[in-house]
């Protein structure tokens, strides 16, 4: 039970932070939530003791003559189990110190506004980035398996992506100039996962992104095997940069225009309809 719930957990927290970067009259319940999380995760960290981790990347790979998305082992790491607990509270007091500072004021009406006091493009990308980095951590401080795995950074690159797609189309107000910077967005978002996994692969570092490991595999276009040569640009143009720079930032791209086009509609129908009042 409790490692069906820790995905869940992990998904709301991520998802309440990107929630009240758009709506400011929840930021200080956000706050609140993070710092019971950071408190939780410390307590549990504390009393767990050491722990181990087994780190896997998942790509496509033949079993047989069937091709599947294969988890293939990278590593295993050890940690006390204060170590993820920490990572956890630094994540929870840096968010809930951010929302507690651009919590709403009684004296200025702008503030409660959606979207007020938060940049509609850097501060979700601060979440993705920050989430990212979390999820690292985690891997290298042997976290509960349930925090990293399934979907692992795209945890933190969902909701701040949907906090993207809102916060531009509010402060924008038009679909063309919204879909722009969204598309901007979700190609930013991604270039430290594409610069980590080169860096690690090349140095053998660890974490689900060195791939250094994986040389044979199914190419998923083909769909026939590959096999590549250890640090080679074929290798992480496969499994780093092809997936990181054009495939998952179109797929995110295609998902999110339809959220985007449509806050864009709901933040101009009052105006359309106090201008049809007015004619």
């Amino acid at each position: 039970m409790l490692d069906f719930l820790l995905p869940l957990v992990h998904v709301l927290i991520l998802a309440v932070v990107a929630f009240a970067l758009v709506a400011p009259a929840w930021r200080l319940r956000a706050a609140a939530l993070l710092g019971l999380a950071a408190v939780g995760a410390l307590a549990w960290g504390a009393t767990s003791g050491a722990r181990s981790l087994e780190i896997t990347h998942r790509f496509s790979a033949f079993e047989g003559r069937v091709m599947t998305w294969k988890a293939f082992p990278i590593e295993t790491v050890e940690a006390p189990g204060l170590h993820w607990g920490l990572a956890v509270a630094a994540f929870g007091v840096l968010w809930a110190g951010l929302l507690w500072w651009k919590r709403p004021h009684a004296d200025r009406p702008s503030s409660t506004a959606l979207g007020a006091g938060f940049h509609p493009f850097w501060a979700p990308m601060l979440l993705a980035w920050t989430g990212m980095a979390l999820h690292f951590a985690l891997e290298k401080t042997a976290a509960p398996a349930a925090m990293v795995d399934p979907a692992g950074v795209e945890r933190a690159l969902l909701p701040a992506s949907l906090a993207a797609a809102a916060l531009l189309a509010i402060s924008l107000r038009k679909v063309f100039w919204s879909l722009c910077w969204l598309s901007l967005f979700v190609a930013v978002a991604r270039l430290p996962l594409a610069a980590w996994g080169t860096y690690a692969t090349y140095n053998e570092l660890g974490t689900s992104y060195d791939v250094h490991s994986i040389t044979v595999f199914a190419n998923p276009l083909q769909q026939i095997a590959q096999k590549v040569v250890a640090g080679s640009n074929e290798q992480l143009g496969w499994l780093i940069w092809a997936p990181n720079l054009l495939v998952l930032p179109g797929l995110y791209l295609m998902s999110l225009s339809g959220v985007a086009f449509a806050i864009v509609m709901f933040v101009l129908h009052p105006k359309t309809q106090e201008g049809t009042a007015t004619r």
